[in-house]
């Protein structure tokens, strides 16, 4: 009997043990990296039954640690599948169960993805590390980049349409201007300086931002792979000698756990007495002629002090919370000395003159930024940017006769603004399978103060307002693998109060953009926009300033908003050795403000104002040569050509044409690199003016020694620049100017810099955009 028993509960506990196996769910994870031991960011990681290799179990992406992890599976036989750009496809057969040594249900597996070659006619062709996308291209950082790179602002020159001036350390783009973020949170081109090569996973630069980025300027985010907790700092310091010139920072990073505290200092300071400027003014006034022709010598001194003070908590995939204080001090003088000859009529006479000016700027910015992972595929952003100026403005010219030191004019005047500025965001986000959804708002209140003293207009105090709200929605997915499609619709409501002008504005602002993916490395794509353009609070202020006799400036309150349409197609190119992106244009700008000058009684005001249009049409092109292995010679070529038609109310219609070139070529070997830098001179059309660019040449070689870097360079190499301008063929007024900084030519410059500890950089996907203010209001 007691057999009996025993023989039952065997046989049921064997059948128990037999459907636990059946039921078992394990989970399977792992990470995915290549030979140096480097992660693979967002490789496509596929599971299928081994019955029937066609059905598609469930799919993953690499996070940007390379790892992956798929939901819970019966045990048994799977074909997992890795797929990555620029790697060979890998396949494995993969027996999930659960461990011999217990009941763990969970199943690891690590892979290693070699580089991709494929032989063609003999040719060799090793797969690139760019991709394209629709509103971006991603450039995966290589070994070979983060050689003879010293900070992650040296690696944005990987990107062929960023424009990275080694000599001033200054990143632009030949989309315009560039917002710079880290891990798609605000940052600078100096805070690119606190981030090591070695952290940089890739760069991501979107040509096309969405509206979580502000959808205006082009964006460039550098996204970081993590270390340990701990401490990183470091300092840098580059110094002209013999100039008076140095751009030094220091920062310091700790890290613990899900917090970050980071602090941040940089100093900038110029100082030059080798201006020189040659200006010819003409102009006819009630009947009579006039001519100056001015002869000025001078100089400059600006001090420049940032701080920045941030603290992060996180939870990686969850939330992220961080509030940064930044407060900078702006400080410049300018004074030039100036021999005239002044004609009225028939008459001359011989003066001589001097101009003083001093501005500083204190900016206090608090900014406050919080994402959610929210559940089923849902994010939340919210942002709120709290700005403060204050800043002041005085100015002293005059003009005397050469002959008894009598006065001819005087003039001064004297600025104390305070200004305040609320910018925030609200962001809420749903992926699903194919799609993703998007509605925000984004809001900007600002309001400036300023006491005007002055010989024209006496004393008084001015109030200027503005408020902006930006309300819009975006659907973004794919059809199919290859056609991919951008859709946003917004309502812009702006309001603008001044002293004699109170004022609403509502404009429309559709977005669309789709791309065609012919190839992993080709890509084609076409969109269409909308968006307001609006006048500074500067711009609005009616205050009036002495330029010479007889010529004066002033704000204008009666300026309007207006609205600019933009189209484009393009197409993006990649291969092993070159790398090119090439855009076709269209712009249309309703009631765009310019400049002019205009007789009021007795004199001529130089004012802006609102023209009836313009239109620009052209081409632009970067281009990217690395024709050797290990990325040895680098050639960057970044121009276009672009033909603008102004319908002007003050010059009727003007046409022009602008064909910029810039060029950069690099020599890298081991831990030594070599740069030249350069452009031609071009002409842009700055109504009244035609603005010549400077004629640029640079130099320079960097040498890495474990944690040090060494840089020895010159600027202006073996050239004399000069900047040129003249007005517009129509201009009531003539203006001529040629200028140069003498002491500027051949301008050698001397870098070091040191690393040191270990520190934790937050790898937390695209968020943010910076909402600080830059516009002080004078």
């Amino acid at each position: 009997m007691k057999k009996s028993k025993f023989c039952i509960l065997f046989v049921l506990f064997v059948i128990a043990a037999n459907i636990a196996a059946v039921d078992a769910q394990i989970v399977l994870k792992g990470k995915v990296t290549t030979r140096e031991e480097e992660p693979v960011a967002f490789a496509a990681v596929s599971l299928r039954g081994m019955r029937d290799t066609t059905r598609l179990v469930e799919t993953a992406v690499t996070d940007m640690q390379g790892n992956y992890a798929f939901g819970k599976h019966r045990e048994g036989k799977y074909l997992l599948t890795i797929q990555s750009l620029g790697f060979r496809t890998l396949n494995d057969t993969v027996h999930i169960r659960r461990s011999s040594l217990g009941n763990t249900y969970e199943m690891r597996k690590d892979y290693l993805l070699e580089e991709e070659v494929t032989a063609i006619d003999d040719v060799v062709v090793v797969g690139t590390n760019v991709t394209h996308y629709l509103d971006r291209t991603v450039y995966r950082v290589t070994n070979a980049d983060r050689r003879t790179a010293v900070t992650g602002l040296d690696l944005t020159n990987k990107v062929p349409q960023v424009t990275l001036d080694r000599i001033n350390e200054t990143v632009s783009s030949s989309d315009g201007a560039v917002t710079i973020l880290v891990n798609g949170i605000a940052a600078s081109a100096q805070e690119l300086k606190t981030i090591s090569p070695e952290e940089v996973g890739q760069i991501e630069y979107y040509d096309l931002p969405p509206i979580r980025y502000g959808g205006g300027n082009a964006v460039l985010n550098i996204v970081t792979k993590e270390v340990r907790d701990g401490f990183y700092g470091g300092i840098d310091l580059k110094h002209a000698v013999p100039v008076r010139w140095l751009n030094d920072s220091f920062y310091l990073r700790y890290n613990r756990g899900r917090s970050q505290l980071t602090f941040r200092y940089y100093a900038s300071w110029h100082k030059s007495d080798a201006q020189f400027v040659d200006d010819e003014y003409r102009y006819a006034l009630n009947g009579t002629d006039y001519a100056q022709y001015l002869h000025t010598s001078g100089g400059y001194r600006s001090f420049y002090n940032d701080f920045n003070l941030k603290y992060t908590n996180q939870l990686q995939d969850k939330y992220v919370f961080q509030a940064t204080f930044y407060p900078s001090l702006r400080n410049n003088e300018n004074h030039y000395d100036s021999q005239i000859e002044f004609l009225e009529g028939a008459a001359g006479m011989q003066r001589y003159g001097n101009y003083r000016t001093e501005s500083k700027i204190f900016n206090p910015t608090l900014d406050l930024y919080f994402w959610r992972q929210l559940g089923r595929k849902q994010e939340l952003i919210m942002a709120i940017t709290g700005n403060y100026f204050d800043s002041g403005l005085d100015t002293r010219s005059s003009e005397y006769d050469s002959a008894d030191d009598r006065p001819v004019f005087e003039d001064f005047l004297t600025v104390d603004g305070r200004k305040y500025s609320a910018i925030g965001q609200a962001l809420y986000i749903k992926n699903f399978e194919k799609v993703a959804f998007s509605v925000g708002e984004r809001f900007a209140y600002e309001s400036n103060i300023a006491h005007t003293a002055s010989w024209l207009s006496g004393d008084r105090q001015e109030r200027t307002t503005r408020m902006n709200n930006y309300l819009a929605a975006e659907v973004s997915g794919k059809i199919k693998t290859r056609f991919s499609y951008r859709f946003s619709l917004g309502v812009i409501a702006s309001r603008t109060v001044t002293a004699g002008n109170d004022s609403w504005q509502w404009v429309f602002a559709p977005n669309v953009i789709a791309g065609y993916q012919i190839s992993s490395s080709f890509i084609v794509k076409a969109g269409f926009s909308q968006a307001n353009t609006s006048p500074s609070l500067g711009m609005l202020d009616d205050r009036i300033a002495m330029i010479t006799q007889n010529i004066v400036s002033r704000g204008n309150p009666s300026l309007k908003n207006g609205f600019r349409n933009s189209a484009f197609i393009g197409t993006g190119y990649t291969n092993k050795w070159l790398n090119i992106n090439v855009t076709c244009l269209y712009g249309y700008a309703k009631n765009p403000i310019n400049y002019y000058y205009r007789q009021d009684g007795a004199r001529y005001e130089y004012m802006p104002v609102n023209d009836k249009s313009s239109e620009t049409c052209g081409i632009n092109y970067a281009l990217q040569l690395t024709p050797f292995e290990n990325d040895i010679l680098t050639i960057k070529l970044q121009g276009g050509v672009y033909y603008t038609n102004l319908n002007s109310g003050v010059l009727g219609r003007v046409g022009y044409l602008r064909i910029p070139l810039s060029y950069y070529i690099q020599f890298a070997w081991k831990n030594l690199s070599a740069f030249y830098q350069g452009n031609i001179v071009t002409g842009n059309m700055v109504p009244p003016m035609i603005v010549y660019s400077d004629l640029g040449s640079g130099i320079g070689i960097i040498y890495k020694y474990r944690n040090f870097a060494f840089s020895l360079s010159c600027a202006n190499f073996l050239i004399r620049p000069e900047s040129r301008s003249h007005t517009i063929d129509g201009s009531a007024v003539w203006r001529k100017s040629t200028g140069s900084q003498r002491d500027s030519y051949n301008r050698v410059m001397l870098g070091v810099s040191y690393n040191f500890g270990r520190g934790r950089v937050y790898n937390e996907a695209e968020r943010h955009i910076s909402n600080r203010d830059e516009d002080s209001g004078l």
